[in-house]
């Protein structure tokens, strides 16, 4: 019938970045710093954990399944490592927008949901600064450089972070001063502010996702608004 089109659908993408800032903001106002604080260790030893599971259970069954019957059409062994690398860094990645999902329909409270929300969040930092090492390690395999570590790419990261998270806290100062001053119109202005955000984002390369999960953490811990 066509009404759902190919410019229609480009046309309505603006609900989908509407739906992701949102999710984004409501998974930074569940970050309590005061609930991590007690569950930092087992956060971190979880997820430090998880990283060396996957090298092992994805990127060695990967290996040990192509060097066994050779599916791929690749014969160099640096190649395969590459791959396997790859395919180990990106299932680090839990979608915040989901836990939030989950945690709210249900109501959660507790140590168990800080958990999977600190562990959501905090993978996806995790996830972006292992493909990058992940590609620079890659990238000296295949180049077949001794020592041809690729710093760059690990640089462009970084520079990427900090840009977001800075973004992020600029953007939560903002909410905490219209909730402290103006207080009017909050959905309107908040929805406003996210498409205009998302713009911004995608003009200087920032991660979209971080910036609000950072927002909403500022509103959260540095004021008394986040309800």
């Amino acid at each position: 019938t066509n009404i759902l089109s190919e410019p229609v659908v480009a046309e309505i993408r603006i609900f989908n970045t509407l739906a992701l800032g949102l999710i984004a903001l409501n998974a930074g106002l569940e970050f309590s710093l005061t609930s991590l604080k007690v569950i930092w260790k087992t956060l971190f030893s979880t997820i430090a954990l998880k990283i060396i599971l996957l090298l092992c259970f994805v990127g060695g069954t990967f290996l040990a399944i192509e060097m066994t019957w050779h599916y791929l059409p690749v014969t160099d062994i640096n190649v395969l490592i590459s791959l396997g690398l790859i395919l180990s860094v990106l299932a680090i990645g839990t979608s915040p927008a989901i836990a939030v999902a989950v945690i709210s329909e249900n109501r959660a409270k507790g140590r168990m949901s800080d958990l999977v929300l600190g562990a959501a969040v905090v993978k996806d930092v995790v996830m972006v600064i292992s493909l990058a090492l992940a590609l620079s390690i890659s990238k000296s395999l295949l180049s077949g450089e001794a020592g041809g570590f690729d710093f760059s790419v690990l640089r462009s990261v970084g520079t990427e972070l900090f840009n977001s998270v800075l973004a992020g806290g600029v953007l939560g100062g903002l909410l905490i001063l219209y909730l402290r001053y103006i207080r009017a119109e909050m959905l309107l202005f908040v929805a406003a502010i996210i498409l205009a955000v998302a713009e911004i984002s995608a003009a200087f390369h920032l991660e979209l996702l971080l910036v609000f999960i950072v927002a909403g953490a500022v509103v959260r811990n540095l004021s008394p608004y986040e309800h």
